[in-house]
């Protein structure tokens, strides 16, 4: 399938609403426009040489998708309404939440096995000439001067941290170069924040923000989509705890792990119901533990400190991965036993 990169305009009428738009919080490359009671996204192009020709990928690895659906007949995201060198513009719905919002407000699993079948859905497409993939990794000693400098002090107190767990470390090492498969599309960044559920009886999921998307190990998805269920499930739970109670941070660790665990096998139900997978474990663990290391980083260094959110993360990464075997063994067991278990 070959994509079109013709530029498209939107209405004269629109154009002013959209260049006033303001910024999402945290989000600054995205913004929210009402218009004539139609609700729109857009997303801009980052600021950087290679700008335009990373949204050109985003847009082509997009409308990949969206020409995609599962075999109950949902489709996998939306196409943008109009595009250019330097924005996407999407249709929205004022009333879209995103699936980690909705898992830090109501622990729901009624999504798990339909969001299962997007995401084996987009691992049976073609890349259809991408580029590879571009997970994200954490930043992991020894630094080059150039990442020491551009690295806060935050993420380095997390690394410090993790030279007292070798065994993790080794794991997080063995995966921090990305796997290609050219044959494969991922995602690239298949966290919960980047599914959205449109309202409806039951909420209809679909992925957004493809500009990492590319040829790939269909495990870095599935690794990156379970550390963020993990990861929402321990923000909900340490928010209740003592993080000076050791007895609460390790109850809420392991009720986090069996929640997440159990959500992970719904989810394999709905992905094997369009792609038979057994996912190799001793892989997809330290790529998990690898996405929860990037969000703890990422979440000390937005807050100035490594505060128990950060802290409990890599708690979670390193207990997981100072003996993947257990860890294995344990999901395993899960997956075997089914999510009822």
């Amino acid at each position: 399938m070959k994509v079109s990169a013709t530029s498209t305009r939107p209405p004269d009428s629109l154009e002013f609403r959209l260049r006033g738009a303001r910024p999402l919080a945290f989000h600054p490359r995205v913004t929210r426009v009402e218009h004539e009671g139609r609700h729109l996204v857009v997303k801009r192009a980052r600021g950087s040489n290679s700008g335009s020709e990373d949204l050109a990928r985003e847009l082509r690895a997009n409308l990949i998708a969206a020409s995609a659906r599962t075999p109950a007949g949902d489709p996998l995201c939306s196409a943008p309404l109009w595009h250019d060198d330097s924005r996407l513009v999407f249709d929205a719905d004022p009333d879209d939440v995103t699936l980690q919002d909705a898992l830090t407000t109501s622990w729901e699993t009624g999504h798990a096995r339909r969001c299962g079948a997007l995401i084996a859905t987009t691992h049976t497409l073609a890349p259809d000439g991408l580029p590879p993939a571009r997970p994200e990794r954490p930043r992991l000693f020894p630094l080059t001067p150039e990442e020491y400098a551009t690295t806060s002090d935050q993420s380095i107190a997390m690394l410090r941290r993790l030279d007292d767990h070798p065994e993790a470390r080794r794991a997080l090492e063995s995966v921090q170069r990305p796997t290609v498969d050219a044959t494969i599309l991922v995602h690239g960044d298949l966290k919960p924040d980047n599914v959205l559920l449109r309202p409806g009886d039951p909420d209809e999921p679909h992925l957004i923000d493809w500009e990492l998307a590319g040829g790939g190990d269909p495990h870095e998805d599935l690794a990156a989509f379970l550390a963020g269920v993990l990861a929402s499930s321990l923000n909900e739970r340490i928010h209740r705890s003592r993080a000076d109670r050791p007895a609460e941070v390790a109850s809420a660790l392991n009720a986090s792990a069996a929640a997440s665990f159990r959500y992970f096998a719904l989810l394999m139900e709905g992905y094997r119901s369009v792609r038979d997978m057994e996912p190799d474990l001793d892989r997809l663990l330290p790529l998990m533990g690898s996405r929860l290391l990037c969000r703890a980083q990422s979440l000390a260094t937005l807050s100035s400190q490594v505060g128990a959110v950060p802290t409990v993360l890599l708690l979670a990464t390193t207990g997981m991965l100072t003996d993947v075997a257990t860890s294995a063994e344990r999901l395993r067991t899960v997956l075997a036993e089914g999510a009822e278990t």
